[in-house]
């Protein structure tokens, strides 16, 4: 089981977005489930975004498609950061691991 999250670049923001910090929590505790987590940004780990043709598919020509993410190659959210009941559900495990 493996999940990606192809985040919005935010290295010129001079606010930080409180769901960022939700959400790497979230993913930290599906981590510790088993599951592979992988988060990338665009300004950061570029390459990433290209190698993944659906990725680039869904972004177009905008980033505001993004965050994007992929459950085992699959994308299951677009333009929105998926609740931790979300991510549970996308990948089919309970929480209480």
């Amino acid at each position: 089981m493996k999940i990606e999250l192809y985040d919005r670049p935010t290295c010129c923001s001079r606010t930080v977005d409180p769901a960022l910090f939700r959400v790497a929590e979230d993913l930290r505790l599906i981590a510790k489930c088993g599951v592979e987590v992988s988060r990338y940004s665009l300004a950061r780990t570029p390459q990433a975004f290209t190698a993944n043709a659906e990725v680039l598919k869904e972004m177009g020509t905008t980033m505001e498609r993004l965050p994007i993410t992929v459950v085992d190659g699959r994308i299951v959210a677009i333009g929105r950061y998926l609740s931790r009941e979300e991510l549970a559900q996308a990948i089919d495990i309970k929480l209480e691991c």
